[in-house]
């Protein structure tokens, strides 16, 4: 490689803004199985490093399959989102997802729907040393993980449920905006509350 090419190339992994790979991908209008391409309006599957959204139109999702994103945010949304059993959506990577935001649950008008009330599981996995809000607005997940070391989340709202079980094994979590959870199990492996 010629001394320019790689001054050039250096240049630009310098000046790329971190999170340079990172897409959105919308729920479509037809809805669908998380790993079907008509599910999503980019006609692409969500990978770990693309936040996922919905709008008031979106249809049903299916989280049929282990799925990954950044960040899932389904503000507005007004459908039905089902959670397979022994299924685990994996939320995050290396960079914040949108707005600092890695789960936002709308309040309101739509249900979710678990396939098993602990195997439909949620692991919050990013390595980001950016709070990220997360916000089961009310609505109860199966097992939910946290782990990602020096990664920081602010628990908002409250999350129901008493069957759940939720781990906190690396990372520091601040529950000083949530307002209840469940009466499942807390389990810290190591980590900050």
């Amino acid at each position: 490689m010629t001394s320019r090419v790689r001054f050039a190339f250096l240049a630009f992994l310098a000046l790329a803004p971190a999170g340079a790979g990172a897409a959105t991908r919308t729920i479509a209008n037809g809805g669908g199985n998380w790993n079907a391409l008509g599910t999503w309006v980019e006609g692409a599957v969500p990978t770990a490093a693309d936040d996922v959204v919905a709008t008031a139109t979106s249809g049903n999702l299916t989280i049929n399959v282990a799925a990954a994103c950044r960040s899932f945010n389904l503000t507005n949304y007004t459908k039905i989102v089902t959670h397979a059993a022994a299924v685990t959506l994996s939320i995050g990577d290396a960079t914040a997802g949108a707005g600092s935001k890695a789960l936002v649950f709308p309040a309101a008008g739509w249900t979710y729907t678990l396939g098993n009330g602990t195997t439909s599981a949620i692991s919050f996995i990013t390595t980001s040393a950016t709070a990220q809000d997360v916000d089961f607005a009310g609505k109860t997940p199966g097992n939910v993980t946290f782990n990602g070391a020096g990664a920081k989340w602010n628990v908002i709202g409250s999350m129901g449920g008493s069957s759940n079980t939720i781990t906190l094994t690396n990372g520091t979590i601040n529950v000083n905006h949530a307002t209840a959870f469940g009466g499942g199990t807390v389990t810290i492996a190591g980590a900050v509350v």
